[in-house]
């Protein structure tokens, strides 16, 4: 977990606009409700694994001295006894760690932002293709909800667990901790992303419909970021549902200058310019005034 200072003032999560926006994302503004999905749901089939080190003749022995009966406290362990007692280890621990993650995968719920808002993969994979938003939170002071995030790793190889975990004492709060750096580390392929994750577990404080989890986050929405391909009319909705929020966010179109790749916003001040933004960055990006 990192500590305030170390978090960026501001993330921004990608949203698709599909059929049906408008509940959730009047809950979202309105009410501040975030839906999380389970980590079953991840699009990357290989989070929340472990490289894993081979328990050793040692690890073995020194298990069968913690636990010998006091009465047999001059049992000579033998290098067969502790071979066979790395073997139950190395089991042990496969089965444990396969348990821990498969309860995971159901009973831990996940929410992504990113530190970019101006990633033209990141509108493209996670916002319909241009077509929908990302919302910018203000997470300075991070309650609620947002106490549980963390940045996510970019790594050539999952996390290592070592060959002697079973041998020491590990609370379950250590275990927690230790899946839920599993899933907080991914391949570096994924670094574009520059993810943030929430990592959300109590489900008194949440509410399940379906396969969606409902939690309230305190982080301020300051901003509702639009694509460039928006219809108008959702484009109008979202604009209107901003107007009424408590945190009354600013409502800017993302656009994409003439002479390079590089996008920028500009900030939407009513109605009637949303859809001459809208067109117009569609038309002559490089004409409008970015903010």
């Amino acid at each position: 977990m990192l500590s305030e200072h170390e978090q960026p003032p501001y993330l921004y999560r990608f949203l698709d606009l599909s059929t049906g926006f408008e509940g959730w994302l009047s809950e979202l503004l309105l009410a501040r409700v975030w839906r999380l999905r389970p980590l079953a749901w991840l699009n990357d089939a290989y989070e929340g694994q472990f490289t894993v080190e081979q328990p050793t003749i040692d690890d073995g022995r020194r298990f069968i001295e913690r636990h010998l009966d006091p009465d047999a406290s001059e049992l000579e362990v033998t290098d067969e006894m502790a071979m066979t007692a790395a073997g139950a280890l190395d089991q042990g621990r496969n089965q444990l760690v396969a348990s821990l993650r498969k309860h995971a995968m159901t009973g831990v719920a996940s929410m992504s932002l990113s530190e970019s808002h101006g990633s033209a993969v990141l509108w493209s994979l996670y916002a319909g293709g241009h077509s929908g938003i990302a919302i910018r939170v203000r997470t300075g002071v991070p309650s609620g909800l947002f106490e549980t995030i963390s940045q996510v790793q970019y790594s050539s190889a999952p996390p290592r667990l070592e060959s002697d975990v079973l041998v020491r004492d590990r609370d379950s709060a250590w275990w927690q901790q230790t899946i839920y750096r599993a899933f907080t580390t991914k391949s570096a392929e994924w670094s574009y992303e520059r993810e943030w994750r929430v990592l959300f577990s109590d489900e008194s404080e949440g509410r399940r419909d379906a396969d969606i989890w409902k939690c309230s986050g305190e982080g301020e929405i300051s901003s509702i970021l639009i694509g460039v391909r928006a219809q108008p009319a959702i484009a109008r909705q979202v604009y209107k549902l901003a107007q009424e929020a408590p945190d009354q966010p600013d409502v800017q179109v993302v656009v994409q200058g003439v002479d390079d790749y590089a996008l920028s916003t500009v900030r939407v001040e009513n109605h009637a310019t949303l859809d001459a933004l809208l067109g117009s960055a569609r038309d002559s990006p490089d004409s409008l005034q970015k903010s």
